[in-house]
């Protein structure tokens, strides 16, 4: 498989950001990623059997009140 280089995705912050979560459906055919800010979210997925794969990067940094909306 040829691979093709599309430039930079993103970048985050090394401390101070907020975690993003990212979790892999093995059971999809299309769509398998999802990311998320929600450790709730993230922890309702697994529970249902996606299959948790971590911190990928800490994300934009966010005030108090968005911080408590995120989660």
């Amino acid at each position: 498989m040829d691979w093709c280089y599309e430039g930079v995705g993103w970048r985050s912050y090394a401390t101070n950001g907020v975690p993003l979560y990212r979790k892999y459906n093995p059971y999809a055919q299309t769509e398998t990623h999802n990311y998320t800010t929600s450790l709730a979210e993230n922890d309702d997925l697994v529970s249902v059997g996606w299959r948790a794969e971590g911190v990928q990067l800490s994300q934009w940094r966010l005030s108090r009140e968005q911080r408590a909306l995120a989660d």
